[in-house]
Parts: structure tokens; sequence; C-alpha cells
């Protein structure tokens, strides 16, 4: 898949010496020329040619003479020699690219006016370059077909050359394989796989990879490429930590690109990184601070807001002490923020009482502080598992990594999971397991690595598990060198948590653990959890807190048992909610700060291999919003006055001299690239791997089991603020399987009734073979949709009933 200098048998091959335009230099043993030539600084023009793309020579326009050989070679397929001499540019060469480039504009109008990529398109680019100022072949003109309903994707084949570069990156680089070259000759075109609309992921590495103006984005870029500013910032989505490019101009964002030099995604973003910038300038953002009076929440001033908070925090402190006041940090905020905000609990109101939601619905994250693999791990690993995880949608630019390591590094994939995983190519081993049974089964893959007399038979039985796929996982992990085992969010936040981390020892493995949001991992180092067996919304529930600050959260949305913690909300006394939108928490509080984008401020994320990165400031705040630590620092300086912080930097200064596996990090350091945070390995043990208690049993009243996770194209709550996110995935879905869908009576677009123990909810049905029987999945987030308002608080399976709801009911197509 990749033509790259560090595969292992290059680094053990001798070096070739070769001489290119009369320049001696030395290459690697299954370079190309093209790349020996690229890496001494000597220039050959190409057009279908990507370095992270295997070539196939297309275009014909980085031919080069070689001595001896009568036609001049496609450098790009052309493996270096030794003793070869090699010309680049010579007349005969121009002549021939010029022709090729003269070919392709045969039946490609001549609009570069008109087209979104004129400046920067690879075509136009060439034809200046050889001096191309009149067409001299003619042909007859061939009618193609545009396509403006491929989603976020247009396709004009009038301008297209069919260099394949997205056929080939949506096949090497994402594993999707959604396109292909239809017909032949002048009349070819790319086309999707089954000749409808496309259907994909919507990652957009094919525009991004188009050398000319033939795909484009749906969205309308109103701006040309010179006068777009590019700004290094990182993705707001995501635990991945995606490097991006905010492309600006006139204080708004246009695009956003990625640059495969900068970060761990190499060029590769998803369609959330890609497309969902759209919430910055949504509608919805809140443009004032809002108090409630009578009642209602109305605008008001910054100083009657802050003022109002101090005052009222202050006398909650006096008469009660800070801990009947509590505090709820965010995953989607900087660690300026969530550092700052920790900060002011415990000096400034003298609190322990702060949490994160990722730690309340799981208080074990703690321990997985020291476990950690990087990016590099993943892609030096000859062996992948992942628990728990889909790893082409969880994450899915990390599925990227993935696959380069199973294409370069020839990596063992093994999926271990309660349904089919959608990942190509297809995983060496399949573990699909019976749901709450991924502690049992890789209790008993550690088992079998040790003894040809584990219990795999009785553990097929409770696990649903083929022995022989058992026995073969357990042979290729024993056999193995470099493992990376991969946990998902089900994984980290279930009790096959000790069971990982004890194979993990066991094989001298590296883990990684997927973050759902950006900063997932900067919010635990920043200090955010609460004193020992502290328990926020049930210190609500009993009147205990008073006071509770939230500050870019939604746990009404979020948290499991929504019913359960709308009451706990609704008894406290005084809230305060800081974010951008009006939240269904928000909506509850006595005061609304309202908060800046990412792409309006500047700090740092931590992504889940605990790379520190920078954001940086592309575009002003919008309304009198401002940044989460400012907020923090103004009610501050009414409370205590201890603050004194004038930036970001400021702040992760603090960070540095405070946070352990921070230390040494500076600010200007970070650069785009970041640096890796030096966490200390953990000096805990694993717990004994014991099989959890089992609150599955069979309930014929409610027989179904409710699966829990994210939705491929939403990450609440800016997804759903970004139209094109939306125009892809415009509504809340229950996945089920076929054989349950024909017992219910239920088909695609159906209404459906989803009830538990705790709630119900009304939702349209979508039937898929990727779900097991006897199980439904629902993503989170959806505002409109609140699924955790069905899940249950107390036990860890969740199990409810399906009916079909009535057909003239509808639910609503904007799921906010």
């Amino acid at each position: 898949m990749m033509v790259q200098d560090t595969t292992s048998d290059r680094a053990t091959s001798a070096p070739v010496t070769l001489v290119i335009d009369g320049k001696k230099i030395t290459a690697t043993r299954g370079q190309t020329v093209l790349e020996a030539a690229t890496a001494n600084g000597i220039y050959i023009p190409t057009l279908c040619y990507l370095k992270e793309l295997s070539p196939i020579g297309s275009c014909r326009v980085c031919v080069v003479e070689v001595e001896g050989a009568e036609r001049p070679q496609a450098a790009c397929q052309l493996p270096v020699v030794e003793g070869m001499q090699v010309t680049t540019q010579s007349d005969r060469l121009r002549e021939e690219r010029k022709m090729m480039v003269q070919l392709l504009l045969v039946n490609h109008p001549l609009d570069c006016p008109v087209c979104e990529r004129s400046g920067e398109c690879r075509l136009q680019n060439l034809t200046y370059e050889l001096g191309i100022t009149q067409q001299i072949f003619k042909a007859e003109p061939v009618a193609r077909q545009k396509h403006s309903d491929w989603g976020v994707v247009r396709y004009n084949p009038n301008l297209c050359v069919l260099c394949e570069r997205c056929v080939r990156a949506c096949t090497q680089v994402q594993g999707v394989s959604a396109y292909k070259v239809r017909d032949n000759g002048y009349r070819s075109v790319i086309d999707t796989r089954d000749g409808q609309p496309l259907n994909c992921d919507f990652c957009g590495r094919c525009i991004s990879v188009c050398p000319v103006g033939a795909l484009n984005s749906g969205l309308k870029l109103q701006a040309r490429s010179w006068e777009l500013q590019k700004v290094a910032s990182v993705c707001p989505y995501c635990g991945t930590g995606c490097a991006i490019n905010l492309e600006v101009k006139k204080d708004r964002i246009f695009r956003v690109s990625a640059t495969p030099e900068n970060g761990i995604n190499q060029g590769n973003l998803c369609a959330k990184g890609r497309f969902g910038f759209q919430f910055v300038e949504s509608q919805e953002r809140l443009q004032t601070p809002l108090i409630r009076k009578n009642g209602q929440l109305v605008e008001s001033s910054w100083d009657e807001a802050l003022t109002l908070v101090a005052d009222t925090l202050g006398k909650i402190k006096k008469a009660q002490g800070g801990q009947a006041i509590g505090g709820i940090g965010s995953e989607r905020l900087p660690n300026e923020d969530n550092f700052v905000f920790q900060k002011f609990f415990k000096k400034s109101l003298g609190s322990n009482l702060i949490d994160h939601p990722r730690r309340m619905q799981n208080p074990s994250v703690a321990s997985i502080d020291g476990h950690s693999a990087s990016s590099e791990d993943l892609l030096k690993a000859d062996l992948i598992l992942t628990v728990g995880a889909e790893p082409a949608e969880e994450n899915p630019v990390v599925g990227n990594l993935i696959r380069r390591a199973m294409e370069d590094n020839s990596a063992t994939l093994i999926t271990l999971f309660d349904r089919q995983v959608r990942f190509k190519p297809h995983p060496h081993v399949k573990l699909i397991h019976a749901y709450g049974r991924e502690a049992a089964l890789i209790q008993t893959i550690g088992q079998a690595i040790d003894s040809a007399d584990a219990p795999v038979a009785d553990a097929a039985k409770t696990t649903g598990v083929a022995p022989a796929a058992i026995l073969q996982a357990a042979a290729k992990l024993k056999q193995a060198k470099a493992i990376v085992i991969l946990c998902g969010r089900a994984a980290a936040a279930g009790p096959a948590l000790n069971d990982v981390l004890a194979l993990a020892a066991k094989l001298e493995a590296k883990t990684l653990f997927y973050s759902e949001y950006c900063n997932t991992r900067g919010a635990q180092d920043m200090g955010l959890r609460p004193e020992p067996g502290a328990d926020l919304l049930a210190l609500a529930e009993t009147g205990k807190l008073k006071a509770l600050y939230i500050m870019g959260e939604d746990p009404a949305t979020r948290l499991r048992g929504g019913s359960t913690v709308l009451r706990a909300l609704k008894k406290i006394d005084f809230l305060v909610v800081q974010d951008m939108f009006l939240t269904p928490t928000a909506a509850l509080a006595q005061v609304v700060l309202p908060t800046v984008s990412f792409a309006e401020r500047e700090g740092t994320f931590t992504n889940l291999e605990g790379r520190v990165q920078k954001l940086q400031r592309a575009i002003s705040p919008r309304g009198q919003a401002k940044a989460d630590w400012q907020i923090i620092a103004l009610l501050e300086k009414r409370l205590s006055g201890q603050f004194n912080y004038d930036s970001a930097e400021d702040i992760f200064k603090d960070i540095a001299a405070t946070v352990p596996a921070y230390r040494g990090m500076t600010y200007a350091q970070l650069g785009t690239k970041g640096g890796l945070a030096q966490y200390a390995k953990s000096q805990a043990k694993p717990a004994q791997a014991v099989s959890p208690a089992d609150d599955s049993q069979a309930d014929k009243e409610r027989p179904f089991v409710l699966l829990e996770g994210n939705s491929f194209f939403h990450l609440a709550p800016y997804s759903l603020r970004a139209d094109a996110l939306m125009g892809i995935e415009p509504r809340c879905l229950a996945e089920i399987s076929p054989r349950d869908a024909a017992e219910l009576k239920v088909q695609d677009g159906d209404n459906i009734t989803v009830a538990s123990a705790d709630g119900s909810l009304m939702i349209k049905a979508k039937v898929t073979e990727k779900i097991v029987p006897g199980t439904v999945f629902i993503p989170d987030g959806f505002e409109a949709s609140p699924v955790n308002a069905v899940r249950s608080v107390q036990k860890r399976i969740t199990r409810v009933k399906i009916t079909k709801a009535d057909t003239k009911a509808d639910t609503k197509a904007d799921n906010r």
C-alpha cells in the first residue's frame, strides 16, 4: 500500500548507487527513481502519484530517460538499480510530458475561473510549467453526468483526469472501496461500486487527494485558495487528536484540511473532522450571558452575571462550606480551562467535589493512567488486539494506522467485540462474543496461552465463540513479539478492564485506550476527580449539594439514567452552566455563560496516546463569548484575586510545573507536532481477574439487550449543529438484526418503541446484519432522542422491550 523508506526489507538491504542528472547519489534498495530523486532534491513532475498510495503510472508525466532503455520510463514505478544512469530533464521528456498533459486536456473544460481548485490544481500548474498555450488535439465530445447527489461529495467527470487517486486512497488508506473506474477509453469515469449515490464514511480523503477539481466538497467554498489563510489547530471531536488546518478568510472558516507531515493522522480526517466545523457559525450559539428571572432565561451583561455567580457561591461557601459546591469539568475543553477550573474549586471555593463525565460513569478510569502505547508503537506492532472497539468507527483515523501496520508491517489483527466489526482488510481472527462475556473470554485466552488444558470448550458455551477461534487467537498472541491492545469505550468502562490489563502484563503488551472526546485524557490529567467515594449527583439528590457549576458538558444528555440526572439537577438550588449552546442541561440553569469555540482561542488538547498539541486562534470570538478559563479567572478575581493569568501560555507554565507527566514541556516547543506526556508506569498490579456478577439473565418481558456507543457521524453537541453532518445522518436510528426485525414485523424506517425499567423512547429502526440477534444499538448524544433516559443506572446491562409503534407517528428529523 505505502511506498515508504521505513519498511524492514529496505532497512536491511545494501544501498544502491546511481546517477541522476549527472549527480551521484545513494538510494535504498527497493526505492523508486522518483523517491530517490525527491530525497536528493531533484524535481520530477507528477500528477497521479501520491506518496502514501501505491503508484500506477497512469499519467506518464513523471517519465525519465534511462541509459540503455529505448523508451522513457515512469519514475514512480521504476526501481533503482546499481549503476543506473537517469536523466530527468531533456527536450524529449518535455515534449512527451507536454503531449500527455495535452491529451488530458482534450475534453477538459477550460473553466478555471469558476473552478474551486483554481490556484491549487496540479493540472493547471503543469499546464503553466510545460508552457501549454493551445490545444493541438481534438476529440469527439463525450457527455458525462455530473453527480451532486453524493452527500457532501460532488463529482464532475468533465474535469476528471482518471489518475485514480480517489479510488486508491479509498481502498488503501480508508479500507472502504467506495469507488471504481467505469467504462473504457474517453468514456471512462469514476463511479460508485454499485452505481448508486455515494454511501460511505464521507471522510473526504478522495477530495483532498484529487489533483484537479473533479471531486469537491458539497460545501460551497466561496473563496479562492490564495485568499485562504491556513491556521494549524487540532480537531475538536474524538480523542485521536488529528492535526488540522483551519482555512480562514475574513474572520470565517471556509474549510478544514490536513497536512500529511503534521500529526499522527498523516493527512487523514474523518467526516466530523473535515466537515463538522460548521457548528462554529451556528445560529444556535449563545451570544450573551443569560440569567433566570421569573422562571425565564433572559439576556444580561457579563458584570451582572458574574456578580450574581460570585456572590451566590461566596454565600454558600460561608454558610455551608465549600463541600456544598460541586463542579463538572469538560472532556471537550482544553487543558488550560480544566486546570484553572479545578484550581478554582480547590483554592478559592475549598471544594474537592470536581469531576468529569467519563470518570462519573467509570470511576476505574484512573487506573489506566500509566498504560499507554503511542501511535509509533501501533505502526510497529506485529499484532493488534482490539477489545470492545470498532477500529474504523470509534476513532476512525486510528483505523487508518491499524491498516498501515497491517500492510507495512504485516501485523495480525484480532477483534474481540459483541457485534460485527466493519473493518477492511478483514481481521485475521474475529471473536464475536455474547454480550457481557468479554471478561470470561479474555481470561480463557490467557489460560490457553499458558496451558493446552485451558477450559476452552466451557468458555465457548459461555461466550458463544467457537473453541477453534479462541485457540487461534491464543496461538497468535503467544507467537507475537510486539503487541498493542486497543481498548474501546465498552472495554474501558466494563468489568473486563482488569482482565485486559492482566493479559497485557502477561504478554508484555502495550495498551491504548480509545478516548471519546478530544481531551478526555487531558481532563483526567488536570485533576478533575473528586475525593474518594464522592458522587455529585447522589449528593444533589439528597440535597447536600447546594450549587453545581458545569463547564462545557451536558450531563442531562450524556450520563446514564437521564431521568435520574434531570431529577438531581432540578434539586440543586444554584446551577451555573458555561457552554456554546443552550443544551438540555443549560436550559435548567440559573445562569448560563457563553463560551468560545476551539477556533476562537488558544490552549492544548491531550490525545489518547498522551500527545499534547496546541490550538491556535483562527477567528475572533462570536458575540460576547469568552474562553472558559477567562470566565473562571474573572470569577476568582471577585472571590479572592489569587490567579494571575493573562494567556493560555501562562496557564500551561503552571501545568508544566504542577502536573508530573507534563514537566519539562513548554508551550513554544509544542509546535504543530506536539509532545508526548511522560506518564509514570503504573505501580499498581491489576486486580485478580474474576467474572462479574451476571445481570444479563433472560427477561421475558424485556428480551433485548441495549448496546451503547457513538454514531459514526455524530459526537454531540457540535456535530448536531453542523449542517453537512446532519445532511448525512439527520436522525438517531435504532439498529436491530434482520431476524429480530422479521419477528417484530418491523422494516427499515418504521417507528419502534424501546422501553426499559427506567424509561422509553420512540425511534426509527434501521435493520442491519451488523447487529447480533437479541440486541439493539442506539447511539448516544442525540438531544431529541436521549437514549440515556432508557439506560439503567444501577445495572451494567440494560434490558429492553421493543414494539412496533404507530406508523402515523413520526420522530423528529432534527435530532438535537
